[in-house]
C-alpha cells in the first residue's frame, strides 16, 4: 500500500504541475503558430512528467550500491558538471513512463505478498 500511496500522491502533484503549466498557457498565449504547436503540446507533456522522471531516478540510485553510484555520479560530474542535476529534466517524459511502469509492477508485487499473508 505504500507505493500505491506514493504513486497517486506523485501523479496529484504532476496534474498539479500540469494544470499550472495550462493555466500559465492560456493566460500569456503566443501569436506564432510553430510556437504554440511546441508550446501546447511538449510543454505540459514535460510538466507532467518531471516529478515521476526525478522519482524514478532516486527508485534506481537507491536500489545500487554506494560504490556504483559514486561511479555513476563522477563520470556524470565529470562529464556534465552541474548540469547533471538537470539530466532527467531533459528526460523525463522517458522516465515518467519508466516510473509508472516499475511503479505498476511493483504494486502488484507487493499485492501479491499482501495476498499471501
Amino acid at each position: 500500500m505504500k507505493l500505491k500511496k506514493q504513486a497517486i500522491k506523485v501523479t496529484i502533484l504532476s496534474t498539479m504541475v500540469l494544470i499550472t503549466i495550462i493555466l500559465l498557457i492560456i493566460f500569456n498565449p503566443i501569436n506564432n503558430l510553430i510556437g504554440q504547436i511546441l508550446l501546447y503540446t511538449l510543454l505540459p507533456l514535460w510538466g507532467f512528467s518531471i516529478i515521476p522522471g526525478y522519482f524514478y531516478v532516486a527508485f534506481l540510485l537507491n536500489k545500487m550500491t554506494f560504490e556504483e553510484t559514486l561511479k555513476i555520479g563522477f563520470v556524470l560530474g565529470v562529464v556534465l558538471g552541474f548540469f547533471v542535476f538537470s539530466l532527467p529534466f531533459f528526460l523525463a517524459p522517458y522516465l515518467m513512463v519508466k516510473y509508472y511502469l516499475y511503479i505498476c509492477v511493483k504494486i502488484k508485487q507487493e499485492e501479491q505478498l499482501e495476498g499471501f499473508n
